[in-house]
């Protein structure tokens, strides 16, 4: 059995996020971001997928954040 290896540390990668939905104040916002991985600086740290400004879909919405997950989560381009 093969395994992949894991990415560096501190790697970060832009990938998208299909089918997010949002509820605003002034209706629902919906369609695909643009975030960015980060696999922690250090063993241990959290990895991380982060967006800023993110356009979501043609709706007119953007969006900031940060989802830091829980367990481990390796990504590779």
């Amino acid at each position: 059995e093969t395994s992949l290896p894991s990415p560096r540390l501190g790697t970060v990668i832009t990938g998208q996020f299909n089918n997010v939905q949002v509820d605003t104040p002034l209706g629902y916002c919906s369609g695909s971001i643009v975030v960015s991985y980060s696999n922690g600086a250090t063993v241990g740290a959290p990895s991380s997928f982060s967006f800023t400004g993110a356009a979501l879909g043609t709706s007119g919405c953007t969006m900031d954040g940060v989802f830091e997950a829980t367990t481990d989560v390796d990504v590779w381009q």
